[in-house]
């Protein structure tokens, strides 16, 4: 194997992790502009929503096993009901000093991490590839069809995320609410519920990045939600000011 080759290889492999902390930077990034709140729950918002649906794919409720393609909607989706509720419970914080702000979503993120250890386990698992290990070899460079799919569903991911935003009411609602919460409540926009829907995307996406990388790593609770690299990508992308919030090379918009 020559130079070029595991250039490339390294370099399809560093786009696909880049593409998971993508998504779940643009979560963690969305709901600080919407709500100002530092979400440091985040990560375990990322750990139960890979929950949500693997649990699905391994036969762990009532046995059903179901394609990983229904399962990661499931994840998902249930994820996305998880940051409505959640929502609900941050919505105080936002409204105190940073760091009762920061106490509390510490807190509330351990308590998750507890649940999801008395639910499923410490112990953790390794989830098995449904595109198997088999690497395709194209001009003498291996690539695993996992990792490009995972490239091209978090594409589309960002690329409907961003189309969303920018062309339907709701999303352009969610843009404004974020940019002058004030100025929009005043103009008629339901600033909380534009704030439920972000935490519920944001929630989405954290999902979607845990399922993707599953069956690339080791499963486990306590390891998933004390990773940090989706969080560091934000501080890199200046959460405050910058008009792309690019996590990872995202350019998604927002607001």
């Amino acid at each position: 194997m020559n130079t070029a080759s595991i250039f490339i290889q390294t370099l399809v492999g560093g786009i696909g992790i880049g593409s998971l902390y993508a998504l779940v930077a643009l979560g963690y990034s969305m709901i600080y502009r919407s709500m100002g709140l530092v979400n440091f729950a985040h990560g375990s918002i990322y750990m139960i929503g890979t929950y949500f649906g693997i649990i699905w794919y391994r036969g762990m409720v009532m046995g059903v096993h179901l394609p990983y393609p229904v399962a990661f909607v499931i994840g998902i989706l249930l994820n996305m009901v998880l940051g409505l509720v959640l929502e609900r419970v941050f919505r105080p914080l936002a409204n105190y000093d940073l760091m009762l702000m920061l106490l509390g979503t510490i807190g509330l993120g351990y308590v998750l991490e507890n649940l999801a250890i008395i639910i499923w386990g410490a112990e953790g698992f390794a989830i098995t590839n449904p595109l198997g290990n088999q690497p395709i070899v194209i001009g003498g460079v291996a690539l695993l069809p996992w990792m490009l799919l995972l490239i091209a569903v978090s594409a589309l991911l960002m690329i409907a995320l961003n189309v969303f935003l920018a062309r339907a009411k709701i999303g352009k609602a969610m843009r404004a609410a974020a940019q002058d919460r004030e100025t929009a409540s005043a103009m008629g926009i339901p600033v909380n519920t534009t704030n439920a829907l972000v935490f519920a995307i944001g929630a989405g996406l954290a999902a979607a990045a845990g399922m993707l990388a599953a069956p690339i790593v080791y499963v486990n609770p306590a390891r998933w939600c004390r990773r940090s690299e989706g969080i560091r990508s934000v501080h890199s992308g200046w959460c405050r000011q910058h008009p792309r919030r690019d996590r990872g090379g995202a350019g998604v918009r927002y607001p």
